[in-house]
């Protein structure tokens, strides 16, 4: 199964916007149809390569299939399965603002996580 996932995670840089919207949507069809123990055991695996498209697609449709696909990834994970660099804690978030990066990442995932 891992190497499947790596596949598809692997392509989320295809150049093509059609090509990476298509697998983009595949993944979230998995995260959204598999049970929660095959999420819970990769989780942590899909988690970054997804942010990290996030963070780094041209494309708004692209990125707004990503953060429906993560969310829907935080949702169905259990608690204690939840990825371990995942930073709800308000302290965490503090300690980040030293990394411009990471801050900007946590800003970004604070929109795809925190309810409207």
């Amino acid at each position: 199964m891992q190497r499947h996932l790596s596949f598809f995670l692997n392509n989320l840089t295809y150049p093509r916007t059609a090509t990476r919207l298509v697998i983009i949507e595949l993944i979230h069809t998995l995260v959204v149809k598999f049970p929660e123990v095959v999420i819970d055991d990769y989780a942590e695996f899909l988690f970054l390569p997804l942010v990290l498209r996030l963070s780094n697609d041209s494309d708004a449709k692209c990125r707004g299939v990503i953060a429906t696909a993560l969310k829907q990834l935080l949702e169905k994970t259990s608690n204690n399965k939840k990825p371990g660099f995942y930073f709800a804690d308000q302290k965490c978030t503090r300690a980040w603002k030293r990394s411009t990066f990471l801050f900007s990442l946590a800003h970004l995932l604070h929109g795809v996580v925190s309810p409207a």
